[in-house]
């Protein structure tokens, strides 16, 4: 990957480098379980504990039925950072919010998040 900047300030930079994403996804007849990695070094890739972590995470168990409802859930931090990168590339940047398009605009000057 390559990446410059450049702007009216001066600023010029280039840096030339790679990344390395590992998403692993281990499966078994009852569940699964997930493991990633990501670095520029690709020293620091250590596969044999990225399985274990995501072995740890299947279950041996029988899959139950649950009912349709509201549950209070847990998210493990891949996840939430999942869910936070997401969040960001649709809204959470200044350009978008500039350019009126963020749904962060939605309900502006009011409360998002209810108390607890």
């Amino acid at each position: 990957m390559e990446l410059a900047v450049v702007n009216s300030l001066g600023v010029e930079t280039y840096q030339k480098f790679s990344d390395l994403f590992l998403h692993l996804i281990v499966e078994n007849d009852k569940s699964s379980g997930y493991a990633s990695f990501v670095a520029r070094d690709p020293d620091q890739l250590d596969v044999d504990a990225l399985a274990e972590e995501a072995l740890r995470k299947t279950s041996k168990e029988e899959p139950i039925q649950i009912e349709p409802g509201e549950y209070e859930v847990i998210l493990e931090p891949y996840a939430v950072s999942e869910l936070l990168s997401f969040l960001g590339y649709l809204g959470f940047h200044a350009l978008a919010v500039q350019e009126g398009r963020s749904f962060s605009l939605i309900g502006s000057g009011k409360k998002w998040w209810m108390k607890r």
